[in-house]
């Protein structure tokens, strides 16, 4: 063999030793099912010197025998965009790595419930090059896929996350982040006057406000919804009663939005009822917490919220999807003018992106959807660093309230060096060089199909208020099923089915005050005659 055929020999064997940990795993992931590894925690930000640490639960059984099996960390270039950082979430990048890490499955740090914990330490710059440190390219937000595969082969399970790189602390404000966060389970009260609250949507909700009283509060707005808090306080269960001590205990640390009793629509909630569902909600709030909800902002998520059709607030906080369409796509990280169509009139808000509601998920990881929010943060800092930027995240509507994303979600948060949580003040306000961008509309409510039997059903419980008088608890119960049956939080099905539900409950109630048939007339005189 000559000289040159032997170089060639070993370049085609350095090659192939360079992508065969990479290969074979395309190849696998067409061919097999690779399982998802469960994150348990991670380290949420890296600086020069640090440790990458990811703690995933005992991977799923192998009948590959464990000395044949290991564990690879591979960091992969920063997303250039945050649209290439949201194709990281769902795809394995396709970039070559920067580093890969393996660590024998039988050498692997493991706690006595099977949970292993895998380590990737940084260069630090200023110290002599350590090939067992991985030496990043600058700040960002880099694609780590963590593999449990056969050595040098297929992979058998797989989790894709980021590492968020700060080699150093930055110069300039961080971007200012709030966070809103919803305090509701189902609609509970029943038509038929039952509650239907769950054990399990009330410990939800006691895990949460625990875990927020142990956390910082910064950033925090609290969202609760009136009709969730009645339902608890309407609870005899000792679930109940710990829910709301727990709900009381953070109302007096952390700004409480006020909310409508339940959202209404139009077109069956008129005036009355929605300024009726306004000051209910109010009354809840304060009665179950313990605190009067603050008017300094306002959060609009559904488009058939119908305080769309009145005038604004001076501060709001709106989800995208109910704008009218701009001509340029951008995250929205600084305070906007918000006005009707109808209306000259602007006020300031902030807009809730959808990709970042998104995270707030009920059939996700709820560790690892905290971890891909902060690294979507971060992404949207380092778009644009060093400047006075705001933005806020509203959960999706359907969101439960979970302590296991909001844990790592704000623990992470308050020890970020490039994010911060901010109050009101500070989220509303513009960089001293900017004033508030060209104002964006805000669409009217949505219309919904009208419910034949409303109409009567609302005459019916008016006429009933009159003769409840001395049992305030089943007028207001009444009172409070009539605001859920036009409520946009059961879809056009549902509430059909709920007023009808109402209207048997009305007829069942105007049945306890007919007087007897037999003898009535007899009665009557008798009872003039006594007079």
């Amino acid at each position: 063999m000559t000289r040159y055929a032997a170089r060639a020999l070993i370049a085609a064997l350095a090659s192939l030793f360079m992508v065969v940990p990479f290969a074979p795993t395309f190849a696998a992931a067409q061919t097999q099912k690779i399982t998802s590894l469960e994150l348990l925690s991670q380290t949420p930000w890296v600086s020069s010197g640090g440790t990458f640490s990811v703690r995933i639960a005992a991977p799923p059984v192998q009948r590959t025998s464990p000395s044949e099996l290991e564990y690879a960390v591979s960091v992969h270039p920063a997303s250039s965009s945050r649209s290439a950082f949201l194709r990281t979430l769902t795809t394995r990048p396709t970039s070559a790595p920067l580093a890969v890490i393996t660590t024998p499955v039988a050498d692997a740090p493991t706690d006595e419930n099977g949970a292993v914990t895998l380590d990737v330490g940084m260069q630090d710059p200023a110290q002599p090059r350590d090939r067992s440190r991985v030496g990043l390219r600058g700040a960002g937000v880099y694609p780590v896929v963590v593999e449990l595969r056969t050595v040098d082969g297929a992979a058998h399970a797989r989790l894709l996350s980021h590492l968020i790189f700060q080699p150093v602390a930055p110069n300039g404000p961080r971007l200012a982040v709030g966070a809103v966060v919803p305090i509701r389970a189902p609609v509970a009260l029943r038509a038929d006057g039952t509650d239907r609250l769950s054990a399990g949507d009330v410990s939800a909700i006691a895990n949460a406000a625990t875990t927020l009283a142990t956390l910082p509060r910064d950033g925090v707005l609290l969202d609760p919804a009136p009709e969730t808090l009645a339902a608890i306080a309407r609870g005899t269960r000792a679930g109940d009663r710990a829910a709301l001590a727990a709900l009381q205990a953070i109302a007096t640390t952390h700004p409480v939005i006020a909310e409508p009793f339940v959202a209404v629509q139009t077109p069956e909630a008129n005036a009355a009822d929605r300024a009726a569902g306004l000051e209910r909600g109010r009354t809840v709030i304060t009665e179950t917490l313990g605190v009067v909800p603050s008017r300094a902002v306002t959060v609009l998520r559904d488009a058939s919220d119908a305080r769309l059709d009145d005038d604004l607030p001076d501060r709001v906080i709106v989800r995208d999807t109910l704008l009218q369409s701009a001509t340029q796509v951008v995250t929205a990280a600084a305070p906007v003018g918000l006005r009707r169509p109808s209306s000259r009139t602007i006020v300031t808000g902030l807009i809730a992106d959808t990709d970042l509601g998104a995270y707030f998920a009920n059939d996700e990881s709820p560790v690892l959807s905290a971890h891909h929010l902060l690294a979507d943060l971060a992404t949207i800092y380092f778009d644009n660093p060093g400047r006075t930027r705001s933005i806020v995240v509203l959960p999706t509507s359907t969101w439960r309230p979970n302590a296991a994303l909001l844990g790592p979600f704000l623990a992470g948060l308050a020890s970020s060096p490039i994010l911060e949580g901010a109050t009101l003040d500070r989220l509303y306000t513009p960089a001293p060089s900017m004033s508030i961008s060209r104002a964006r509309t805000v669409q009217p409510p949505t219309p919904a199909d009208a419910t034949a039997e409303f109409a009567s059903v609302r005459r019916t419980v008016a006429s009933f208020q009159s003769l409840l008088v001395d049992s305030p608890d089943v007028a207001q119960s009444f009172r409070d099923r009539l605001l859920i049956a036009e409520s946009a939080a059961l879809s056009v099905s549902a509430r059909r089915s709920y007023v009808n539900g109402l209207a048997q409950a009305l007829t069942a109630e105007r049945h306890k005050f007919q007087l007897p048939r037999v003898g009535r007339s007899r009665s009557l005189r008798d009872a003039a005659a006594s007079r």
